[in-house]
C-alpha cells in the first residue's frame, strides 16, 4: 500500500490504475496516490543532498553567469535554468496528455542523479536528447518529448505523509 491510509482499492500502487497520478518519495523509496497525500506549501519539491564530490554549482543566474565568464564553468546560465528547471520536476507517474502510465518518471530521475553526482552538465539539450529514451515508448520523437517535458509545470507539491518530504 502507499499509505497506512490508502483505501485499499489500488492492487498495484506501483503502477495505479488508469487516471492515478503518484508520486515518488526518494526517502521512503516509495510511490504515493497524490489522492493520499496533503498539498504541500513548498514552492518546489525535495531534493536529495548533492555528493561531496560534485563541483562547485553557481546558485543563482548571475553566478552561473560570472561562472561562465570566468571559465569555471562550460554552460551558460540559459543551460543552468533550464537545468534547475527540470532538476527540481516531482518524479510523477502518470500525466495529463500520455498514454497512462508512461510518464517522463525516467528522466526526471536521470536529471536528479546526475545533479547530485556532477551538477548542470556543459550541453543540457544534449544530455537531455541522449537521455530520453522514453520517448520511443511514448511514441514521440525526442524533440517532441523535451517540449513536453520542458513545458510541463506541476499543479500542486505534496507532502509524504510517511517522512514529510516535499513530492
Amino acid at each position: 500500500m502507499c499509505t497506512e491510509t490508502c483505501d485499499g482499492q489500488y492492487t498495484l500502487p506501483a503502477l495505479g490504475a488508469e487516471g492515478d497520478i503518484l508520486r515518488w518519495c526518494f526517502r521512503c523509496n516509495k510511490w504515493l496516490h497524490t489522492t493520499c497525500c496533503e498539498r504541500s506549501n513548498a514552492v518546489e519539491v525535495s531534493l536529495p543532498l548533492p555528493r561531496d564530490t560534485r563541483p562547485l554549482q553557481p546558485q543563482t543566474v548571475e553566478e552561473a553567469v560570472q561562472m561562465r565568464c570566468g571559465n569555471r564553468v562550460q554552460y551558460g546560465p540559459f543551460d543552468w535554468l533550464l537545468w534547475q528547471q527540470l532538476s527540481t520536476l516531482p518524479i510523477q507517474r502518470g500525466m495529463p496528455g500520455l498514454n497512462y502510465p508512461l510518464s517522463f518518471e525516467l528522466i526526471v530521475s536521470k536529471i536528479r542523479e546526475e545533479d547530485a553526482q556532477n551538477g548542470c552538465p556543459n550541453d543540457v539539450q544534449e544530455y537531455l536528447l541522449e537521455n530520453i529514451g522514453v520517448a520511443k515508448d511514448i511514441g514521440l520523437m525526442p524533440q517532441e518529448a523535451l517540449a513536453l517535458l520542458q513545458g510541463w509545470k506541476p499543479e500542486d507539491i505534496y507532502e509524504c505523509p510517511r517522512c514529510g518530504n516535499d513530492i
